[in-house]
């Protein structure tokens, strides 16, 4: 059945009580449910089947969710969408940097700007292609310019330009 609370802290101890598997296992079944019945509510999927038993299904939503969530500018929500389908997401799989160059530049337009910044000089390693590694270059150049880094951005900004053979030194 469903319970109403009449105050949160209520439901949190009745929540927390719960055996998590008995936790995932509700969680699974809400989240079937609402696929059929609410297919449209993308956060909610998200939210049951990554608390579910289901990772892929978790993950597939969590990612739509956050694209939604990225495409209304409601940044809080993205981070939270695509940091949960980041943890979802199978070893090794091969759209990961992907996700967490996305997940970086939310939290540059959201104004975190260090922690966009680390997250793409995170992933500069593994960048090999040069488009795709000036592309990085330039994203912190932009990131460290809006955090006042000044110095910072112009050499980022150089290095981008340098990868592609274009940086004439004045």
């Amino acid at each position: 059945g469903f319970y109403n609370y009449a105050h949160d802290r209520v439901h949190e101890a009745f929540y927390q009580s719960l055996d998590p598997a008995l936790r995932r296992e509700r969680h699974q079944e809400i989240a079937e449910r609402l696929e059929i019945e609410s297919p449209e509510d993308l956060f909610s999927l998200a939210h049951h089947f990554a608390e579910g038993t289901d990772r892929e299904k978790g993950f597939h939503y969590c990612k739509l969710a956050g694209e939604k969530a990225r495409s209304t500018y409601a940044n809080d929500e993205a981070v939270h969408f695509f940091q949960a389908a980041l943890n979802l997401q199978k070893e090794g799989a091969l759209d990961k940097l992907s996700l967490q160059e996305t997940l970086a530049d939310v939290y540059s337009w959201k104004g975190e700007y260090s922690k966009g910044i680390q997250i793409y000089r995170e992933l500069l390693p593994f960048r090999k292609e040069t488009t795709a590694r000036a592309l990085i270059e330039g994203k912190i150049a932009a990131t460290t310019f809006r955090a006042g880094l000044v110095k910072e951005s112009l050499e980022r900004y150089e290095q981008a330009l340098k990868t592609f053979g274009l940086w004439v030194k004045p």
